[in-house]
Order: C-alpha cells, then sequence, then structure tokens
C-alpha cells in the first residue's frame, strides 16, 4: 500500500459518525516499505495523549480513540446537541516513515501507537494529554505543553520538553554520545541512567533539591549573563548552571527544572 492509499483509507474511515467514544474507536494496521529496518515515527496532536509501545514486529499499528466536545445546533425552537465532533487524520508511510496529523474541532484524539523496537521518534502534543514510549531503542524528541512525558525502558537518547507536569525518563543504555535534555517548567525531573555511563550534567533547579545516586564531582562555572532587548523594554537575566559529573564526565545531560526538584537514579538490573 502506498502513502496515497493509506491516506485515504484512514479518511474514509473516520468521517462515519459514531454516537460514543467505544465507537469512535478505529485501528489501523500501517504496513512498512522495509520491514525489519528501523522506523522513524513523527506524530503532531493539538489534543489529546500519544503512546508508543515498541514490540517485536514488522508493521505499525495505529489506535485512534476520539472523544467529542460540546457542540450544538442552534434552531428557533433551541440549541439541539450534537453527540460527537468529527475530526481528520492524515497517515502517511513512505520508506519506512510515518507521518500523522490530526485536526480536530473540539474534544481530544488519543493515539496509541505499537511500532517495531528500532524506531526514532519525534512526538508532540499540546493540550489534554500525556506523552508515554516504551520499550523503544532509538532517538527521542518529545514535546509537550500541558501532560507529563514518561518514557521507560529506553535503549538511545532523549530530549524531553514540557511546560507542566513531570518528565520521567530511564535509559536502560546510551547508544550514542550526542548530547541530551530534559527541560521543564513547573514539574519534577527524573532521570534513571546506567550505573557506568558517564556524563557530564548542566543542571538548573531554581527553588528544589537536586538528588542523586551517582556520586559527583562538582566543576566551578561562570554565571552566564543575558540581555533581551524588545522595542523599548530591555530586560536582563543572570543564570548560573550546575555543572556535575558522574562517572568521570562524558555525554552532556541537560536538566533544568524552575519548580520542581530534579532526581537521578541509576538503573536497577
Amino acid at each position: 500500500m502506498n502513502k496515497k492509499l493509506i491516506t485515504a483509507a484512514v479518511f474514509a474511515g473516520l468521517f462515519a459518525s459514531p454516537v460514543s467514544q467505544a465507537e469512535n474507536t478505529q485501528t489501523y494496521n500501517i504496513p512498512l516499505s522495509r520491514p525489519g529496518d528501523p522506523i522513524h515515527l513523527d506524530a503532531d496532536l493539538s489534543s489529546g495523549s500519544i503512546r508508543v509501545i515498541g514490540e517485536d514486529r514488522d508493521d505499525v499499528e495505529i489506535e485512534v480513540a476520539g472523544s467529542g466536545g460540546e457542540r450544538r445546533i442552534i434552531t428557533p425552537s433551541g440549541a439541539k446537541p450534537i453527540p460527537v465532533s468529527s475530526y481528520a487524520l492524515d497517515i502517511e508511510e513512505e520508506d519506512n516513515q510515518i507521518e500523522i496529523d490530526t485536526e480536530w474541532g473540539s474534544g481530544t484524539v488519543d493515539l496509541t501507537v505499537r511500532v517495531p523496537r528500532r524506531a526514532n521518534l519525534e512526538l508532540k502534543t499540546v493540550n489534554d494529554g500525556d506523552i508515554s514510549v516504551t520499550d523503544v531503542t532509538g532517538s527521542l524528541d518529545l514535546d509537550n505543553v500541558n501532560g507529563s512525558i514518561t518514557a521507560t525502558g529506553i535503549r538511545g537518547t532523549v530530549i524531553a520538553e514540557t511546560v507542566n507536569e513531570d518528565i520521567i525518563v530511564e535509559l536502560l543504555e546510551v547508544t550514542s554520545d550526542e548530547p541530551m535534555a530534559l527541560e521543564n517548567g513547573n514539574g519534577n525531573i527524573t532521570v534513571s541512567l546506567p550505573p557506568d555511563f558517564g556524563a557530564e550534567l548542566w543542571m538548573t533547579s531554581r527553588q528544589q533539591e537536586i538528588y542523586s545516586d551517582f556520586e559527583v564531582e562538582l566543576r566551578p562555572n561562570e554565571p552566564v549573563f543575558k540581555r533581551d532587548q524588545q522595542g523599548n523594554r530591555i530586560e536582563f537575566e543572570l543564570e548560573q548552571k550546575i555543572i556535575a559529573l558522574i562517572n568521570g564526565g562524558g555525554t552532556r545531560v541537560t536538566l533544568e527544572t524552575r519548580q520542581g526538584e530534579i532526581h537521578i537514579r541509576k538503573v536497577m538490573n
């Protein structure tokens, strides 16, 4: 099945008018152009949760659950409720690259995606949902605004950012020297690392404590002075990162939260 046929089939299935959330759940199995090779999944939602599960499989299964918001038809005799809002879903697969995009008038769209274990992920959602990933080997780029981010059983690298709720990341193995970053506005950050992993931690926790299962070697660091001018308004900010080495140093890992705590744990075998 080529890219155009996948997209058309998904649209045809979604424009029915189910009357309950259970009936508004659809499942699609997407064949891969190169079964057995790593995939790249890019999913972008405006409202809803994304759950990705790594499995021993050669295709991708996507379950879509839509829940309607409150919509009404206004008539001369009064307002009549519409049971379910409509939404549009676009899924494209080409050369093991899978893109999922949704357009939603009201309510949420929740995705559960079952993928081969070797998968690079770019996942983004804004409102009314969390991001969770389990048992995946690859590069993860996870972006949320008003929900949590959880990634467990990961072999690879992780970049994660959210404004509200917590970030929890468990790395069983780090497979690259590429820098990693976990950034949070108002929640806690918990990262579990292999016991022998060497890292240079760049940390900012403005109001709470930092807890580490690892012994650390603190390094001196000069404060960073930032100047931002917008029109006639000038803003100055003085910020100092905490630099700590674990196991002699290595991969740079940025851990930043304004309101929350930072927890650095050892992966338990």
